[in-house]
């Protein structure tokens, strides 16, 4: 009886093992995980690893050429690449060390950019757009036709837009942080 009962282990584990094989949430678990460990592997670069895609290369190079009004040369090509990388090694140490956390001027250029990317590009304003902004605005331009005032209403109204845009970026922002002040300091 002792011999029939160590017979039955591997028979009932043969089984078991055959019924899971057959079970589809297995072969998903299964699956994921080696999709996760083929990327983790392969794809995945190293932390400290600078990749420059060809997709950037290609623009670097592109930019350059339409800056010096030709194409560039074999070398000239891999000085672009050569530069952007070095100014990337730069970029990253600076911020290993701190320089973008205590440097004033630094810091207003960032928030400077960061103004810029909020605000956005509005489209082009209609001339009803303008006709409407100005009758809005006629104490600011007492003088003047629609037609005189038209690219200085287009500038501030482009403006005005990009302060609107800003505004409203800022404010989800600051959704997206806990702000903490000293007492008395209104945020």
């Amino acid at each position: 009886m002792l011999l029939q009962t160590s017979n039955e282990a591997p028979s009932r584990l043969r089984r078991g093992l055959a019924l899971a094989c057959r079970e589809p949430l297995l072969h998903f678990v299964l699956g994921g995980g080696l999709i996760f460990l083929a990327y983790w592997l392969w794809a995945a670069p190293e932390p400290d690893a600078i990749v420059v895609s060809p997709e950037t290369a290609r623009a670097l190079v592109q930019e350059r050429s339409r800056l010096i009004g030709r194409p560039l040369t074999a070398a000239e090509r891999a000085g672009v690449v050569a530069e952007y990388v070095d100014e990337e090694l730069l970029v990253r140490e600076a911020y290993k060390q701190g320089v973008d956390r205590s440097d004033g001027p630094i810091r207003e250029r960032l928030a400077d950019k960061m103004r810029a990317l909020l605000g956005g590009e509005p489209p082009a304003p209609t001339r009803e757009q303008l006709q409407s902004y100005l009758k809005a605005n006629r104490a600011r331009f007492p003088d003047g036709t629609f037609e005189d005032l038209a690219p200085t209403l287009k500038e501030q109204w482009v403006a005005a837009e990009r302060n609107e845009a800003f505004a409203r970026n800022l404010a989800k922002l600051r959704a997206q942080y806990r702000i903490q002040t000293p007492a008395g300091v209104k945020q």
